[in-house]
């Protein structure tokens, strides 16, 4: 990322919103920058295909700066955007109205902010390479990681640090994929990292999110990082009727935290097919749920690991971040790891640094499923002691990250980081099917051996200097005295 890109980004966002921290002021700030990429791009493969004259047009806002009418001169050119490319712009910019913006402050002059905003803005440049745009468009990710984190953070939304959605997207092996989906995309960092890592066409990523606030962040992430055409849409992807009934490659995706979300209310119904599926009401006796009725409203959605699972095709993967308490826990988390283990689904396990998600000290970890497994191994990776210390939060560096993918690539136990576990390991009587990471590194270090002989000599030279000192001591004060 270019530091002094974010740096003035920054400045020229906190100068244009004043006081007035809100989304939609956030959102049109974009939506002029978006304008500002397309006019310094439209030269290179993303927009070769705009007219001639919707160019000039943009142009001709920096070149003819006027306090009055700004904002409907900037409506009329994306509606001019929308018209000629609507898969593009029709949603990127479904929200933006200048004519209606409005600020906290009603002093402010609408067309007067505009005009100082665009005069800022006219001092920087996306670059004259591609390499330069694609790194200064990554900065303005960053900007909305930011922005996510003061303005969501109370929501209980905790978005994908970039660190841990690269080695998520590494671990998948995308190059063979042709379909990547996020059920809880929150603001695409995922599928961004997902189409980085894998070099996928926009059209292979698919991302829905129940909030549009989100959704609307995430197309503008996505923009620019050069990611035009990918599906994403405002929804709830745990509804049985949702509209996209597909599989894919690879699923993608930090799920709620909360159990009742994330785990079927009836692990018996876990991996059955879709059909097979039944209300089971003995299993909410057994349970304390109170009765059918509670049962047939928790029937009418799924839960985000079912969903990951339904998504995926006969060789799909998923990768999912999940709180610890699934590795562990007994009752109905237990039941779904006895399922995942013995259907050998799960691949790999890693335990994450505390306190990598912002406002959040929730541990959690990376758990890799794979329908394709060649093996009946687990890897287990301990990456707890693997970051730097940070105020807001404890951050993953790239050495760290180059750690966990080597150990995940050769797939083999080293000392104090990771353990190749049977499945036998697993279901026996002492770990009964635990999946915490460090349980399984932890217990395979190996002990440093040790010279007792050697140890008691040490002890006993360390005794008599010990006694020598004390007797000098004794001698000292005695002279003192006198």
């Amino acid at each position: 990322m270019n530091k002094d890109f974010i740096v003035s980004l920054t400045k020229y966002y906190r100068k244009f919103r004043d006081k007035d921290k809100s989304s939609e002021i956030f959102v049109h700030f974009l939506a002029v920058l978006a304008l500002k990429f397309i006019q310094e791009t439209h030269e290179k493969p993303y927009f070769k295909d705009l007219k001639a004259s919707t160019i000039k047009s943009i142009f001709s806002i920096w070149n003819n700066l006027s306090q009055t009418g700004t904002a409907s001169r900037l409506d009329n050119i994306i509606e001019i955007l929308q018209e000629e490319n609507s898969e593009i712009f029709s949603k990127l910019f479904q929200s933006v109205f200048f004519r209606k913006l409005s600020f906290s402050d009603t002093d402010v002059d609408r067309d007067t902010k505009l005009v100082q905003l665009l005069e800022d803005l006219e001092g920087i440049s996306f670059g004259n390479t591609l390499k330069a745009v694609e790194e200064n468009g990554s900065s303005v990710g960053y900007l909305i990681e930011k922005f996510t984190e003061e303005s969501f953070h109370k929501e209980g939304f905790l978005y994908t640090p970039r660190s841990i959605a690269n080695m998520m997207a590494q671990m998948a092996n995308l190059e063979s994929a042709h379909s990547v989906y996020d059920p809880a995309a929150g603001i695409g960092t995922l599928l961004v990292q997902a189409a980085k890592v894998g070099k996928l066409a926009d059209t292979s990523l698919f991302g829905q999110d129940i909030q549009s606030p989100y959704v609307e962040l995430a197309r503008f992430h996505l923009f620019f990082n050069g990611i035009f055409n990918a599906s994403l849409e405002v929804g709830d992807s745990l509804s049985k009727t949702r509209s996209s009934k597909r599989t894919y490659d690879c699923v993608l995706t930090q799920p709620p935290f909360r159990e009742k979300l994330l785990l079927p209310a009836n692990p018996r119904d876990f991996l059955q097919p879709i059909k097979r599926r039944k209300r089971n009401l003995s299993f909410a006796a057994e349970n304390n749920v109170t009765g059918p009725v509670r049962m047939r409203r928790q029937a009418e959605h799924l839960d985000f690991l079912t969903q990951a699972m339904d998504s995926l095709n006969e060789t799909g993967k998923a990768i999912l971040i999940v709180p610890h308490g699934l590795l562990f826990k007994t009752g109905v988390a237990y039941q779904i790891r006895r399922k995942m283990v013995n259907n050998n689904l799960v691949e790999a396990v890693v335990d994450l640094p505390p306190h990598v998600f912002y406002s959040s000290k929730i541990n959690a970890a990376i758990l890799v499923l794979n329908k394709n497994k060649t093996h009946d191994n687990i890897l287990f990776i301990d990456a707890s002691s693997l970051y730097d210390s940070d105020r807001r939060r404890n951050k993953i560096r790239t050495s760290h990250s180059k750690q966990v993918m080597d150990a995940f690539r050769k797939f083999a136990t080293q000392e104090g980081l990771s353990y190749r576990a049977s499945q036998s390991e697993i279901e026996n009587e002492r770990n009964n099917y635990n999946l915490t990471a460090k349980r399984y590194v932890q217990a395979h270090e190996r002990i440093p051996d040790v010279n007792l002989k050697e140890l008691m000599n040490e002890i006993e030279s360390l005794e008599k200097t010990l006694s020598n000192i004390q007797d000098r001591i004794k001698t000292e004060m005695a002279s003192l005295v006198k």
